[in-house]
């Protein structure tokens, strides 16, 4: 059985390399996680469940090691994705 896509976030920064680069488990600063069921989402409904879901990024009180965040990647398809500014807004 072939893998079924999965619906995700991904944080893009202003530096693609940590500073510093320490030996530790980065995940929280480069995606967001979404709730199980989203697929079965209307795409209107997805986008507000992503923009949900960055608040607990978006209030971290540090940029962190790859710096301010620039803008939020919704890949909602396996070849489609959507992309949100750095307060999780699309502007369609």
């Amino acid at each position: 059985m072939p893998n079924q896509f999965v619906p995700h976030l991904v944080v893009h920064h202003r530096r693609r390399v940590p500073q510093p680069i320490l030996p530790v488990n980065y995940e929280f600063f480069l995606a967001v996680e979404l709730p199980k069921g989203i697929a079965g989402m209307s795409l209107i409904e997805q986008l507000r469940v992503a923009k949900a879901a960055t608040a607990r990024r978006r209030a971290y009180p540090y940029s962190g090691p790859f710096g301010p965040i620039v803008s939020f990647e919704f890949r909602c398809a396996a070849s489609l994705s959507i992309y949100m500014n750095a307060e999780g807004d699309f502007a369609g």
